[in-house]
């Protein structure tokens, strides 16, 4: 059985959410979304941690607490950064193999399907380093900023472009290489590039969304409602 670690960075403060409550707290459809999220990942004996941040601490300790009772999760404070807090939840695993899979999933993506966890985990018997992608639907333009304004400077063939989602997994020996780098990203395998690691894209679905403004919910309601119906 593979020995699987799933990093969660939820320490971020959602600011362009706009309202009091944290977006992970939101509700969609009667949960919240680090719920949803969490959801995603239990039931299959891997050890989660949830980096937040401190402000949020103990409202994540409480929510693993009653809401998954026999998940391995453990909530860790996170760094300035979501690269440092990445780092952070990767420096307190314990009993790692060089081969261990770490599986990085943003705590806003609460709608990621079992199907593209598994692809993910799949991928890495074959590489280092791998992220769940999907081609872009909109044309794409490179821009010039002048003082006030801002003009195309050329219009790329969007074709040789992708849109990088979570999760990405990488196997343990090449992510000890990434979190003691210097390196700042956004994206983990952006640090995997600039050391010089093949980063392998899995296709993903484009309900992957994370939840960032306040449309997202909506539109994430109306997927978990069209899911509901399909089901039935």
């Amino acid at each position: 059985m593979d020995d699987i670690r799933v990093i969660i960075p939820a320490a971020g403060h959602g600011t362009r959410m706009g309202g009091d409550t944290p977006k992970l707290l939101l509700e969609i459809a009667g949960k919240t979304v680090i719920e949803r999220t969490l959801e995603k990942f239990a039931g299959q004996n891997f050890q989660i941690v949830l980096v937040t941040n401190e402000e949020l601490k103990s409202t994540m300790q409480e929510i693993t607490k009653q809401k998954f009772p026999m998940e391995n999760i453990t909530v860790i404070t996170g760094g300035s950064s979501r690269t440092e807090s990445v780092r952070n939840g990767f420096r307190s695993l314990e009993n790692l193999s060089p081969q261990t899979k770490i599986l990085i999933h943003d705590g806003a993506r609460c709608l990621i399907s079992n199907e593209e966890i598994d692809a993910v985990i799949d991928t890495l018997n074959s590489c280092e380093c791998c992220t769940v992608a999907t081609p872009l639907k909109n044309t794409i333009k490179k821009i010039r900023k002048i003082e006030d304004k801002t003009t195309v400077e050329e219009t790329p063939n969007r074709a040789d472009f992708m849109e990088v989602q979570t999760p990405q997994g990488f196997i343990a020996d090449a992510f000890s290489k990434c979190a003691e780098s210097q390196i700042e990203a956004t994206d983990d395998t952006a640090i995997a590039e600039q050391l010089g690691m093949e980063v392998v894209l899995v296709p993903g679905k484009y309900s992957n969304i994370k939840i960032t403004t306040p449309e997202d919910v909506f539109f994430a309601d109306a997927i978990i409602k069209q899911e509901s119906l399909r089901s039935e």
